[in-house]
């Protein structure tokens, strides 16, 4: 199961690491420090549909994926099983944003449906994200040659935190989209370690204990 969820985890950040850089370079007014990843995707992006089908919903059906299987891998402990549940909120977001897409330009006084959901679906993962890389710092201390992801962790704690704040005041920001990336950063950075830990504690055939 570990080898499984360790593909599953670097699929699904290395997609959502990638779609952004790409269909943003075709746009050539989108500006990924000031444009939110959403805004990719949006009722007017010039390329929405490959956005939302091809990028947004795989990345986070892998993501999905991954922290169901790496619960089933990692020592069961009550920091790892939250920390998974707190990547699957932020895997959602993915998952969220293919089928409510945002507003142009994610903003404006009338908000639609879609953007109402899609702010619904996608911020409890960003507001969780700060507790979610603590937790993982507190659990991957106990898992065997763990402690450089624990490490890991408590960076990305400390770095979310930053990137949402931004993020929250994207209002009175010039750079809202620069501070989303340092949050998606701080989340799926760490999690590609953990995939990475299994993948590499399986080709070695090295287990995990459970208990």
């Amino acid at each position: 199961m570990g080898r499984v969820a360790g593909m599953f985890g670097v699929l699904g950040v290395m997609l959502a690491l990638a779609f952004p850089v790409y269909f943003g370079s075709l746009d050539p007014a989108y500006d990924p420090a000031r444009n939110f990843i959403s805004e990719l995707g949006d009722a007017t992006a010039p390329h929405a549909w490959a956005v939302n089908w091809t990028g947004f919903l795989p990345a986070g059906l892998f993501q999905v994926a991954f922290a169901l299987c790496a619960w089933m891998a990692l020592p069961r402990a009550a920091s790892t099983t939250l920390a998974l549940i707190g990547f699957a909120f932020f895997a959602g977001g993915y998952v969220g944003s293919a089928f409510f897409p945002c507003d142009t330009g994610c903003a404006g006084d009338s908000w639609s449906f879609s953007q109402q959901m899609h702010f619904a679906v996608g911020l409890p993962g960003y507001f969780l994200a700060p507790l979610t890389m603590l937790l993982l710092g507190v659990s991957a201390r106990k898992w065997p040659g763990g402690g450089w992801i624990s490490s890991a962790g408590y960076v990305g704690a400390i770095t979310a935190l930053a990137g949402l704040s931004g993020t929250v005041n994207m209002f009175e920001s010039d750079t809202p989209g620069l501070w989303q990336r340092v949050l998606e950063l701080s989340v799926l950075v760490p999690f590609l370690a953990v995939s990475c830990y299994l993948l590499v504690r399986a080709e070695h055939g090295a287990s995990i204990p459970r208990g």
